[in-house]
């Protein structure tokens, strides 16, 4: 099961309304390509601060936790790095578990953006808990850092735009 991140055109606004079907995806598209280096880096700081993409600490591990890691040679104190496969997945471009593509359909293109670990699903899901912490390491759609994601990708169409019709 996959974990990951999903943008859409709809997000980025109406702006190119007036626009025909193939070009209003090609300036989706474009825009939508500059969130990724952001992505990737809240990634790279949320494993680095041990904290979710909205600053929220994650939640320490239990001794008994440090202590079956230490026993099973996973040397790393580190919260959500055992093999360092999630951790890579999200913060390497070209990670076979990363997710970052793009899909268009009856003219809204979306971004996906995740990992394919196994595993991940669970300390990003919003279910219900009784032993498992959520230890979220993606931004969830309409929280801050989401919202900070979109502002550049909706620069980046008005300055396409601009370019294009003035």
């Amino acid at each position: 099961m996959a974990t990951k991140v999903r943008i859409t055109s709809k997000e980025l606004g109406t702006l190119v309304d007036g626009m025909g079907r193939r070009a209003r995806t090609a300036e989706y598209k474009k825009a939508l390509k500059k969130m990724l280096p952001k992505l990737r880096h809240l990634s790279v700081k949320a494993f680095a601060t041990e904290s979710e993409p909205s600053g929220m600490k994650w939640q320490r591990l239990a001794p008994s936790t440090l202590i079956e890691k230490m026993r099973l040679g996973f040397g790393s104190k580190k919260i959500l790095v055992r093999t360092g496969r999630l951790r890579s997945s999200v913060t390497r471009v070209n990670h076979p578990d990363n997710i970052a593509k793009f899909r268009t359909f009856k003219s809204k293109t979306t971004l996906f953006w995740g990992t394919r670990t196994p595993y991940g699903v669970y300390h990003q899901s919003g279910e219900p808990r009784t032993k498992l912490p959520r230890r979220r390491f993606l931004p969830k759609a309409g929280d801050k850092t989401f919202n900070l994601l979109v502002a550049p990708a909706m620069e980046a169409l008005i300055t396409s735009l601009k370019r294009r019709w003035i």
